[in-house]
């Protein structure tokens, strides 16, 4: 199974981490193909034009706030269309834990049967950009189920960014993220959500 891949010229990452999340979690219960991918894709850019959100996700990307609204959609979309069901939490968004401590408690996390998560990170090589994570290796090392294709991060090299204010949203810089240092990863507190699936 290979993650479904993010247009080059848009900021849907998010939608498509929402969908690759559910996708990765519920195998084995729910095989999606790729009509039944890109209904699930419709219907969450439908709920975007409806929310009148859709330009803002097509120019600056997804918050976690919006994200968040996203996950209680396809919640109900996969609850109607595969007897499944998305809990999701965000415990990290005002820890005090450091990256390395949380990355190892989430790699706890995932070895459970059901499991994904859904992150927003930051580096040279993909930018301000939502993915899906689905195992912790014991060197640290991160691997990812992505819609730009990328295979991995290092969280030995991963940091806390602080939160996004309006302020830091500029013509040149919309989503308000930080540059990340070379080399290094910078992750969102509030952009963490660990995502389970199970029967409804």
């Amino acid at each position: 199974m290979k993650p479904y891949q993010q247009g080059a010229i848009d900021y849907f990452c998010g939608v498509y981490a929402v969908i690759n999340a559910f996708r990765h979690a519920a195998r084995g219960r729910a095989e999606l193909s790729y009509t039944d991918g890109c209904a699930f894709y419709q219907y969450l850019i439908t709920r975007l034009i409806k929310s009148d959100r859709f330009e803002e996700v097509l120019r600056h990307g997804t918050d976690a706030e919006l994200l968040e609204k996203l996950l209680k959609k396809a919640d109900g979309y996969v609850r109607r269309a595969y007897g499944l069901k998305i809990d999701y939490s965000a415990p990290y968004a005002d820890t005090d834990k450091d990256v390395l401590t949380a990355v190892e408690e989430i790699g706890k996390f995932l070895k459970q049967d059901g499991t994904a998560w859904l992150l927003r990170m930051n580096n040279k090589s993909l930018g301000d950009h939502w993915s899906v994570a689905t195992t912790v290796y014991s060197n640290g090392k991160v691997a990812l189920f992505d819609s730009y294709g990328a295979k991995s991060f290092d969280a030995n090299k991963a940091v806390w960014t602080p939160p996004v204010k309006e302020k830091d949203r500029t013509p040149d810089n919309p989503s308000g993220m930080p540059i990340p240092p070379r080399g290094k990863t910078m992750l969102l507190k509030e952009g963490q959500f660990l995502i389970a699936v199970s029967s409804a």
